[in-house]
């Protein structure tokens, strides 16, 4: 077979995926068109390499898409088609969409929700409810205990489900003894197993919990004082109106420049200042209904609804050293086939001489932004202040 390829991630705000055609055991990349059944043809924003040849595809879609209820998003949504012109003729293919983790469960079943039966299933939180927060992790000791005092603090010990991948360091982690650990093997990574492992828990959650938070163990939630008015966030996640709840994700950044390396013994957001705005981030984090995400849990089949005043703080790039530690931690990693094939968050085996120079351009650019206050209009700003009150950690 000469075509391959996957839609990765369907969204109102981006279309994701990779495709190529062998016609002579030589990858090229075939001509791509996103179309919609009434809505027209779209051509690729970006196509962004890929490992072993391959190419990526983003199609940005435009902003009045996000205001389409998803049912009818979903309905209108036709797919991506690629072709290629041989010396037969034009090829022509439409690529699939990723397979659902859990496709073939029933769709009238709670625990099988698929996103056309989403305004059919409909589940009021409770006003004294219960929320459980899930992540998953492999070897972060710096990290979990931090995620596991902030969530702790918000939601309850008790509340807090971690799912382990065998870790080798940091086995025993100073985390609250309330806190639920499941420690499961670990061959290699895979991120479409960690898929499948998150949404059965999340199921299995749901059945006991009115809502359930997937963040990672680098990632956290928090609301603006205005949007809580005098709530707990908690509570003010427990009376979203909607099912689905996405935050606005940034990236926490470290000035290399003029920020030392972090200190264990400071307040993570006492030492940094900076933080980028990053879509990519606007997770799907806290659901009452069940979710079949896609890899890296950027995106869910079922959709999600923004809002207003919700936060997603990403520690990924918070400081070099970390960073470097945790590149070469996924560089030695063993790796799926399919992982590296698909060329899955490539960005996690970067050697180390890309991440110092991520660091210096960001840094550059941070030198620039001067004295500033929060502006959530801009793309690099500073943490608000009420966000730092809010992650004392």
């Amino acid at each position: 077979m000469n075509f391959d390829g996957v839609v990765e991630s369907v969204g109102q705000a981006r279309v994701t995926g990779w495709a190529c055609f062998d016609p002579q055991g030589i990858r090229v990349f075939p001509k791509l068109e996103l179309r919609f059944h009434s809505r027209g043809r779209f051509a690729p924003t970006a196509t962004p390499p890929r490992h072993d040849g391959l190419t990526g595809f983003v199609f940005q879609l435009p902003e009045e898409f996000q205001d389409l209820p998803w049912p009818e998003f979903l309905a209108d949504f036709h797919g991506v088609f690629a072709e290629y012109e041989t010396p037969e003729g034009i090829q022509r293919w439409n690529v699939p969409l990723f397979k659902s983790v859990m496709s073939g469960i029933d769709p009238n079943n709670k625990t099988g929700l698929l996103a056309d039966r989403l305004n059919q299933y409909k589940m009021a939180p409770r006003p004294n409810g219960r929320i459980a927060v899930l992540t998953t992790v492999y070897n972060e000791p710096l990290m979990l205990p931090l995620w596991a005092k902030f969530y702790s603090k918000e939601f309850g010990a008790e509340n807090l489900f971690v799912i382990d991948h065998e870790s080798t360091t940091g086995v025993d982690f100073p985390l609250p003894e309330a806190v639920n650990i499941y420690r499961v093997p670990r061959d290699e990574g895979d991120s479409y197993l960690n898929l499948r492992m998150v949404s059965l828990i999340q199921r299995f959650l749901l059945e006991t919990y009115d809502s359930v938070i997937y963040v990672d163990s680098d990632e956290f939630l928090c609301a603006d004082p205005e949007v809580l008015a005098g709530r707990s966030l908690r509570q003010f996640l427990l009376e979203l109106p909607d099912p689905i709840g996405m935050a606005t994700g940034y990236n926490l950044h470290h000035n290399v420049v003029s920020e030392e390396a972090y200190d264990l013994d400071r307040p993570l957001l006492a030492q940094r200042r900076i933080i980028i705005r990053e879509t990519m981030m606007d997770k799907p984090a806290v659901s009452r209904v069940p979710l079949n995400w896609c890899p890296g849990f950027h995106y869910a089949r079922e959709g999600g609804t923004r809002v207003n005043g919700l936060y997603l703080l990403h520690l990924r790039w918070f400081d070099l050293n970390q960073a470097l530690q945790k590149g070469s931690k996924y560089r030695d990693s063993k790796w799926s086939l399919n992982e590296i094939s698909q060329g899955l968050a490539p960005y996690n085996r970067d050697e180390a001489e890309k991440i110092v120079d991520k660091f210096r351009g960001w840094s550059t650019m941070a030198d620039r932004l001067g004295a500033a206050d929060f502006d959530p209009q801009a793309q690099m700003t500073v943490v608000p202040s009420w966000m730092r009150s809010a992650i004392w950690i």
